[in-house]
């Protein structure tokens, strides 16, 4: 079944990990069905229009963890977001985002489509994900659409709502960083954090997910 459809793309129990995925003129992966308890991470996308796409999470929930998604563009050198999820029907599926790094998109995410007949007001869970992105990494459409949950992120971009502005106006990221996260060595494809990289322990515990203590922001 095609996209938005409740038993369409991945429709329940399903994991995607260990993968490249590249060189696509669209989305590295369409995650966009019924997403009933699917898991996707330990993933690399790099040349592509979008990374990962969830804008039609009909059922959930979706978790998108550990992954990287850089090296942004594809055959025309176009580049939109590393998340996108304001396309097609919203749903009612929650969509959680852990430990994943972003670099060099246009954009980090969006906020979903709305969908006046099955409203969720907590559709988007964002936590410890690294934000290196050309121009919004933050924006307020999470909030005032989509009313998610967003803490302990790190965001490295040149536009969007501001870390102090999400805590005085939404009281979210209230443990998120902004800045230079520092890596090995992103030149050579190395995202593993600097050993005096300000992510380093800044990160949430999340049970089943990270480990019981001592846990950095990003993938």
């Amino acid at each position: 079944q095609g996209n938005g459809n409740p038993v369409g793309g991945l429709y329940r129990n399903a994991e995607v990990y260990g993968n490249t995925l590249a060189l696509a003129n669209d989305d590295g992966i369409e995650l966009e069905g019924g997403e009933i308890n699917t898991r996707f991470f330990g993933n690399r996308i790099e040349n592509t229009l979008c990374g990962v796409s969830s804008g039609c999470c009909t059922r959930g929930p979706s978790y998108i963890f550990n992954n990287l998604v850089w090296r942004s563009g594809d055959v025309n050198s176009l580049s939109i977001l590393a998340f996108k999820n304001g396309m097609g029907v919203w749903g009612s599926g929650k969509v959680h985002f852990f430990n994943n790094t972003a670099f060099d998109y246009k954009g980090g995410a969006n906020y979903p489509s709305a969908d006046k007949c099955r409203p969720r007001l907590d559709k988007l869970v964002f936590f410890n994900n690294i934000f290196s992105v050309s121009n919004v990494g933050c924006g307020d459409g999470w909030f005032r659409e989509a009313k998610s949950v967003s803490d302990y992120n790190f965001y490295n971009a040149s536009a969007g709502l501001t870390v102090e502005e999400c805590r005085k106006t939404y009281n979210q990221e209230n443990n998120s960083l902004s800045g230079t996260p520092k890596y090995v060595s992103a030149a050579d494809g190395n995202f593993s954090l600097a050993s005096d990289s300000p992510a380093v322990g800044a990160g949430r515990v999340i049970d089943n997910f990270t480990a019981s203590e001592g846990v950095d922001i990003g993938a």
